[in-house]
């Protein structure tokens, strides 16, 4: 059984694999699975209509935020200082200090905000723990481990990464997000989607680069798992075939993710964000198009639900 410090599964069966998630986990459910130009697209949707389903959401993503070590850490940063009889009034003061300092400042156009991007971000690895048997050790996740320099940029190299284990196989995660309010199909960030999958897929040592610095930071882990070492075993021996730009790419999966706000896709069954991929450019690998429709504004719910992170804090 794996159970990772900072992963909220409650159980791992060896029965091919299952992940089972705590009960307040919000639910999706597939609307549309279609193929387009040979590549299958599934849409899903968590109904934000209903109270518990949105509460579920909001606080996934409030929990995610709060263990960004920036804020979740900022009380060990008093111990540092003397006399060791620090007074609790400049305890507090200096944790809300730090909190202010590492908060993103809002940027004059939402689509290049910073919490929007560790928001949806978060919401890709969400959806592809439920329904893709993928999961992220916290350890390695760039948006959690955040250094307080770097607060206001977009992370750099792929969005998310991770882990899938599916048929008795692991593949790493190569992960692109975007988020479109946009009511055209497709809208203008598919076509930079798939611009960032094929620079993903075309410079084999950007993603050995993530496979890398996720080695490194899983090696760290202070725990006797097995199948842990199995995963590190893995990581270790996929660098060592990048040299093989084809026995690379066997062992990742291809997530090109959309958040859209736009009904159109669910009721009339249109995937046609996903028009300019082309199963034919991507030969033989696993890709897999995810669209989230999303019945808010990303914008807004993004920066709301960062805010609700930090006055929790």
């Amino acid at each position: 059984m794996l159970v990772h410090k900072h992963c909220d599964y409650d159980k791992y069966s060896t029965d091919g694999i299952e992940w089972r998630v705590k009960e307040f986990m919000p639910t999706f459910n597939r609307k549309v699975r279609k193929k387009i130009n040979g590549i299958e697209v599934c849409v899903y949707e968590v109904d934000l209509s209903s109270d518990k389903e949105l509460n579920k959401l909001k606080a996934f993503l409030i929990n995610k935020i709060k263990r960004i070590k920036l804020f979740n850490e900022a009380e060990s940063y008093a111990d540092l200082l003397s006399p060791p009889n620090l007074s609790k009034k400049f305890g507090q003061a200096l944790h809300e200090r730090i909190k202010e300092i590492c908060t993103p400042e809002d940027h004059k156009i939402k689509w290049f905000d910073v919490k929007r991007s560790f928001v949806s971000e978060f919401m890709s690895q969400l959806l592809l723990e439920r329904k893709y048997s993928c999961f992220f050790f916290e350890d390695a996740d760039k948006r959690i481990n955040v250094t307080p320099d770097q607060i206001d940029k977009h992370a750099s190299g792929i969005d998310v990464t991770g882990i899938q284990y599916h048929n008795s196989e692991f593949k790493f995660v190569v992960c692109e997000v975007k988020a479109s309010g946009q009511p055209k199909i497709p809208c203008d960030s598919s076509e930079s989607l798939l611009k960032d999958i094929e620079k993903a897929i075309n410079s084999k040592n950007r993603v050995s680069r993530e496979i890398l610095y996720y080695l490194s930071k899983l090696k760290n882990i202070d725990i006797d798992n097995e199948f842990l070492k199995e995963i590190i075993t893995f990581l270790a021996e996929l660098i060592c075939k990048s040299v093989s730009t084809d026995a690379l790419i066997n062992r990742l999966v291809f997530f090109p993710f959309l958040i859209r706000n736009n009904g159109k896709i669910i009721n009339d069954s249109n995937i046609n964000d996903f028009e300019g991929f082309n199963k034919n450019k991507f030969k033989d690998m696993s890709l897999n198009g995810v669209i989230w429709s999303f019945e808010d504004n990303i914008d807004d719910f993004s920066r709301n639900i960062y805010e609700e992170a930090l006055n929790d804090l």
